[in-house]
């Protein structure tokens, strides 16, 4: 009895140290990051956040549901887009407001990995102080890791960020129910399977991996929570495993699903699925590579990654795919003996099921490491400070300077990510045959109005990289733009229009060359009938030709264009056009709109019929009905109709 005040004083003091520690930590994962956070608007920050255009000047329920309908994908990630309305509703805008609520979302994200951590380390290793300080390890090493910048500094991948901190409370909430010894045996299993698909749903709504919540659930059943599965009886036993497994299952067919007609779903990658599964084999050992041995690379660019042509081509391939296959294989085997090591290689795995897979995604990016990384990083940690050997002490230092390191290098990494311009030509240094990375530098000293130094890039770029065609459209702006274009550069592009591989930043540069069509510096040479030319190649190019909404979007500009022109008529053909490759009721709207301007009502009634037509998926026809885009239009045939009336009985 004489030492429980003392038991109770010796806990109470360990708590708080594990407190202050996780308080120091949040502190200094702001410190380290936080340099970051004066970089730029990034890669696919632009296509995305460009829908907050959509809103307007005030907030209304028709213009936050255009907002939302916006966004590509069904239902379009809306809780994730909701988010960027806490920041402004405006664009372009100031991207160190959304860096820095990106930070803060991370470190509450932060604090929800150090909770389940800990309720993993308590299943692995009963002893409280040492669960606690495994969980203190591994949440300093994923929420320092210089992998997260990647996912808190790149602005649109907050919907990553949000998607994997509802599948960390979700899973968190799953083992506290398994742990809920009051509550009856099928009682639990029906709830804790609740949990999953409650948590899993919100985190849909954030980002399409959130299913990967019964993927984590499985590794988590097949070796550290399966003491706890161990002590249902087999109804509710099965029940778990048929909530979590068999969704997994129903998961990885519905992947399959996606990818049934193999030609149509890569016809826009230059890599088939054969080519794609065995190059993630390879990616899949760089992540984990970068995860344990943190470097000083900082870009997301990877569209120079070599692609595997074959299991020896190169040959790396063959020995990537083989040790994926052995690792699963003995992970299996061994998870009742070694569940540490099984939880690692399943956790990982099952973070990847989604986006290194089959689905026509692409190839590389860090992010998708962000809750994948714990895995790794949880048994590593849990291995060091649990050990009993001789050496335990040795090892415990060793993982001390593993999260020193870890930290040093994100600074050092968060540092070059705040500074525009030497992101830029670090990124290019560190890949120098990327597109991406030599578009973005080019962009950069273009801002800065270093024309020779842009111009210079981009000739480089396209001898280094001479696939890269739209860099020679991009050179072409360039040069509009500061009134150095010549007629035969403009001949040239339009013959590269008509043979240059598909490549999604090629319509946004016809967009930006409309306005110089005529103009002062670039008007004798971007004529009217070559801008139309330029725009013709790219629609007979096969590349494009094959990809309707590629085609939609290109017939899209010619009306744009051709109404800037006052050519109502051909605006008129353009918009049908478009329609024909992607029933949109707004590019129907607007070709009633324009029949009706040339007094032709039969022509408009046909229009609003299409855009009735074009239904929308029930979710963004929710958001924003249908009747917002066509009700204009309506108003207008009724007034014309009116007048006509008018007209008539006035004769």
């Amino acid at each position: 009895m004489s030492r429980f005040p003392a038991d109770r004083s010796s806990n109470a003091t360990h708590v708080g140290i594990i407190a202050l520690l996780l308080a120091l930590l949040l502190a200094l994962a702001v410190l380290l990051f936080w340099p970051a956070l004066s970089g730029p608007f990034l890669f696919d920050d632009f296509p995305n956040l460009q829908n907050l255009r959509e809103l307007g000047d005030h907030f209304t329920r028709e213009s936050v549901g255009r907002y939302l309908a916006a966004w590509q994908g069904h239902p379009g990630r809306p809780l994730a887009a909701l988010s960027f309305l806490i920041e402004d509703h405006a664009w372009p805008t100031d991207p160190e407001t959304f860096k820095r609520n990106n930070l803060l979302w991370h470190l509450l994200v932060g604090i929800g990995v150090f909770s389940l951590a800990r309720k993993l380390a308590r299943l692995h290793v009963p002893a409280r102080p040492f669960a606690d300080w495994i969980a203190l390890a591994s949440m300093a090493l994923w929420l320092i890791h210089p992998m997260q910048l990647s996912a808190t500094m790149l602005v649109v991948q907050r919907m990553t960020v949000f998607s994997n901190g509802l599948i960390v409370a979700g899973l968190l909430v799953y083992l506290v129910i398994l742990a809920c010894t009051a509550t009856p045996n099928l009682t639990r299993a029906v709830v804790a399977l609740a949990a999953l698909a409650a948590f899993g749903g919100l985190a849909f709504l954030a980002k399409e991996n959130g299913p990967l919540i019964f993927a984590y659930a499985t590794a988590l059943n097949l070796t550290l929570a399966a003491p706890l599965l161990a002590r249902f009886p087999d109804l509710p036993r099965r029940l778990l495993w048929l909530g979590t497994a068999g969704m997994t299952v129903l998961l990885a067919l519905g992947l399959l699903w996606q990818v049934r007609d193999f030609g149509a779903a890569y016809a826009t990658r230059d890599f088939d699925l054969w080519e794609r599964v065995l190059t993630q084999g390879r990616i899949l050992f760089d992540y984990l590579a970068n995860i344990l041995v943190p470097n000083m690379s900082t870009s997301v660019f990877h569209d120079d990654y070599t692609i595997s042509r074959g299991l020896l081509t190169p040959w790396t391939t063959l020995p990537a795919v083989l040790a994926i296959s052995i690792l699963t294989v003995l992970a299996w085997r061994l998870r009742r003996r070694f569940p540490l090591f099984s939880f690692a290689v399943f956790w990982f795995l099952a973070g990847h099921l989604i986006e290194s897979t089959v689905i026509p995604l692409e190839l590389y990016f860090e992010h998708r490491n962000y809750l994948a990384m714990l895995g790794p990083i949880f048994a590593l940690s849990a291995l060091l400070i649990s050990s009993r050997s001789d050496i335990r002490h040795l090892l415990r230092a060793a993982l001390l300077t593993w999260i020193g390191l870890t930290a040093f290098i994100s600074h050092t990494v968060a540092k070059t990510w705040g500074d525009s311009i030497e992101l830029a030509e670090v990124w290019k240094l560190e890949k120098p045959y990327s597109t991406r990375a030599t578009q973005f530098l080019a962009s950069k000293y273009a801002e800065l109005g270093f024309y020779d130094g842009a111009r210079n890039i981009l000739e480089r770029g396209l001898q280094e990289i001479p696939e890269a065609d739209e860099l020679a459209f991009q050179k072409a702006l360039l040069d509009c733009i500061y009134g150095r274009a010549e007629e035969e550069e403009f001949e040239r592009l339009i013959e590269i229009a008509g043979e240059a591989r598909q490549a999604r930043i090629v319509p946004d540069v016809l967009a930006a060359l409309q306005p110089h069509v005529q103009s002062q510096h670039c008007g004798d040479v971007l004529t009217p009938d070559r801008y139309r030319r330029l725009v013709d190649a790219l629609l007979s190019n096969p590349e494009y030709a094959q990809q309707t909404e590629m085609v939609a979007h290109l017939h899209y500009l010619l009306a744009e264009f051709y109404l800037k022109l006052d050519r109502p008529e051909e605006a008129l053909h353009q918009f049908q056009a478009s329609w024909s490759a992607v029933p949109d009721p707004q590019v129907a709207v607007n070709a009633g709109q324009i029949a009706l301007y040339l007094g032709d009502r039969e022509t408009a009634e046909e229009e609003l019929k299409k855009a009735r037509k074009s239904r929308k998926p029930a979710f963004k026809e929710f958001l924003y009905p249908l009747k917002h885009q066509i009700g204009p239009l309506e108003k207008r045939l009724d007034s014309f109709s009116r007048k006509e009336g008018n007209r008539d009985n006035g004769q």
